[in-house]
């Protein structure tokens, strides 16, 4: 609980009496590897805070699952309508449920500052993510992984780390075999 209230006073300062009425409707819940926390064509108003674990965002286009974001600990997705929230470990998060939330809206003005920075935050990685898909080719942007990310490379399963950067799994396998090639 301590590094979200720690994320979330980098968003909004909040008074420790504030923090007593906050931390009560703050859910911790637990999911199994391949569990959905949203559904996408769900209407749910919750941000998730992942504490140990990895989420994966992802849509359904034309038949086919297109992963839009992977969330670490220490990370905070919001539930958008059209996509869905999937544990890809079993995964501990502190849900942040607008409805709950709402009663208190009166009671701690920054709840509704905080809500609104915190879309805005997570609309910003969204774009950002998009930006890394105009900006860079497919072997750029697995460079970038190995780079700036070599966490994913351990943890993300390949299927799924072909569909964050773009690619089918036979093309981000060609890529693999060109950087080992090139590096001999």
């Amino acid at each position: 609980m301590q590094k979200l209230i720690t994320y979330l006073n980098s968003l909004v300062r909040f008074t420790p009496e504030s923090w007593e009425l906050i931390k009560p409707v703050i859910i911790r819940r637990t999911f199994e590897k391949g569990e959905l926390l949203s559904q996408p064509e769900a209407t749910n108003d919750a941000l998730y805070f992942v504490e140990q674990g990895y989420l994966r965002t992802f849509a359904i286009e034309e038949s086919v699952e297109v992963n839009k974001g992977l969330y670490f600990e220490g990370e905070l997705v919001a539930a958008i309508q059209g996509i869905a929230i999937e544990a890809c470990e079993s995964v501990t998060v502190l849900v942040l449920d607008k409805s709950t939330f709402f009663g208190d809206f009166e009671l701690i003005p920054q709840l509704t500052v905080l809500w609104k920075n915190c879309l805005s935050f997570i609309t910003s990685k969204i774009e950002a993510h998009n930006d890394f898909f105009t900006l860079y080719t497919p072997s750029e942007r697995y460079e970038y992984i190995i780079k700036n990310k070599p966490e994913l490379l351990e943890r993300v399963q390949p299927h799924i780390l072909a569909s964050y950067l773009g690619v089918p799994n036979e093309t981000l396998n060609r890529i693999k075999r060109r950087r080992l090639q090139l590096s001999m």
